[in-house]
């Protein structure tokens, strides 16, 4: 297994619920957001991630995936790490990184009582083969993705930017190309966010609970620090359009007073208690 982090959008501008695109009404929230355990990653050279910083220091990370139910439908957000690794007792090893799962993600579906082909949208952060293991479950969702992450995944170069379409060739019948921002179910409750910079499509996720807004963050950054001081790993595509990602969520989470899940950083995972967890 090899190492899948190897990794021109014009940002949208900051933008206010009813200003969406296709956005119909402000009222409806979304009723849960369901976190999965997706797998465990350890990485022996944290400074991947944060070049010039802690080099050779291993960082331990989280897997996470997540459902959301609305009711006019449900999303899969990211699928993680391959369910084939939860037979594999110690994993699979690359150069510099380790990664396991314990909880398939078929099995912590099948507890929530949730089937994947009666799943409505399917959307993942970006094709990276941790957030995109167990994409090809979903057969009969529409698949949201952005143009130039679809154009890239399917392209000549897809490995070279670290993508393998085996994780998710299934779905390239049911993709709905997107450009921008796209308000999953027309009532500005769930609104996918373009943040490109870890790859060329990279995009986040702001819903709308009863209990207030979450804003899921994929690969914008994967640990604390990196927020901390705006660091950007070096296999992301675009250093500026990172940074500018960055910058524009920080906005976003100022003016809706959301709450952060970094995916992948440890401290925010642990936060929500043991997974799988719901909240409301």
């Amino acid at each position: 297994m090899r190492n899948y982090w190897i990794g021109v959008l014009t940002l949208p501008p900051l933008v206010a619920w009813a200003a969406l695109p296709n956005a119909k009404s402000t009222s409806q929230t979304a009723t849960a957001l369901h976190i999965l355990d997706c797998g465990e990653i350890s990485v022996s050279d944290q400074s991947q991630f944060s070049p010039g910083v802690n080099a050779g220091k291993r960082i331990d990370l989280k897997d996470t995936c997540y459902v959301i139910e609305h009711p006019r439908g449900t999303l899969m957000w990211d699928t993680g790490l391959p369910d084939a690794l939860a037979a594999q007792p110690d994993g699979a090893r690359g150069q510099t990184y380790h990664v396991r799962r314990k909880q398939t993600l078929a099995a912590q579906l099948e507890k929530l009582g949730v089937k994947p082909d009666s799943v409505d949208y399917i959307a993942m952060s970006h094709l990276h083969f941790d957030h995109s293991g167990n994409a090809n479950m979903f057969v009969g969702p529409t698949w949201l993705v952005q143009k130039p992450e679809f154009e890239a995944a399917f392209s000549e170069r897809a490995s070279q930017m670290g993508f393998d379409s085996t994780s998710y060739h299934r779905l390239k019948s049911k993709a709905q190309q997107i450009s921008g921002d796209y308000d999953v179910f027309g009532d500005s409750s769930v609104v996918i966010l373009s943040t490109p910079g870890h790859t060329v499509g990279h995009q986040s996720l702001l819903v709308r609970l009863p209990s207030g807004k979450i804003l899921l963050s994929g690969d914008l950054w994967h640990f604390r620090a990196n927020r901390e001081h705006k660091r950007v790993p070096s296999f992301n595509v675009d250093k500026n359009q990172t940074l500018s990602s960055m910058e524009r969520v920080e906005q976003l989470l100022k003016a809706h007073n959301a709450r952060l899940i970094i995916q992948h950083d440890p401290q925010d995972v642990a936060a929500l208690g043991a997974l799988p967890a719901t909240l409301r």
